[in-house]
């Protein structure tokens, strides 16, 4: 009974995370990295990309979030891929875009100078980035803001 009891804690726990089973992603059935450490590794990163300075570092990779999470850049991969469904530079991307969103809503710079700040190295590379993630442009993004 105690058995069964756990184990519908453990279900319910884990219930609104976006882990990927392991029967649907046989490519990390041999992964050292259990449900538990993927959530709490998982968890951390959220709370990494929270913070607006991090997400800005022009030279942030995957290495830099390894060694903030103590773990190997393999492991903080599979983190990435399983926790979140993307890949590293997807959540980046994502997470830049939005703070690209609150600087074309809350500040008067220029284009150019919301890519530089958050971490892009030309206006081109931000521009794609931007209409990857939005369908739109930071120009029209901004503009409709204004109507």
């Amino acid at each position: 009974m105690l058995v069964f009891t756990w184990n519908q804690v453990y279900e319910r726990s884990f219930a609104n995370h976006k882990i990927l089973p392991s029967s649907e992603n046989d490519k990390y059935s041999k992964s050292l990295l259990n449900s538990t450490s993927l959530i709490e590794y998982g968890l951390r990163m959220e709370e990494f990309f929270k913070v607006r300075d991090n997400v800005m570092n022009p030279s942030l990779n995957l290495e830099s979030i390894s060694k903030f999470l103590g773990i190997s850049t393999n492991l903080t991969s599979q983190v990435i891929n399983r926790h979140f469904g993307k890949t590293f530079l997807e959540l980046l991307r994502e997470h830049r875009i939005l703070v690209a969103k609150d600087l074309l809503k809350n500040s008067d710079y220029s284009i150019l100078r919301i890519g530089l700040e958050i971490g892009y190295n030309s206006k081109s590379s931000f521009l794609r980035a931007f209409r990857d993630q939005t369908g739109i442009t930071p120009s029209y993004y901004r503009n409709d803001l204004e109507n």
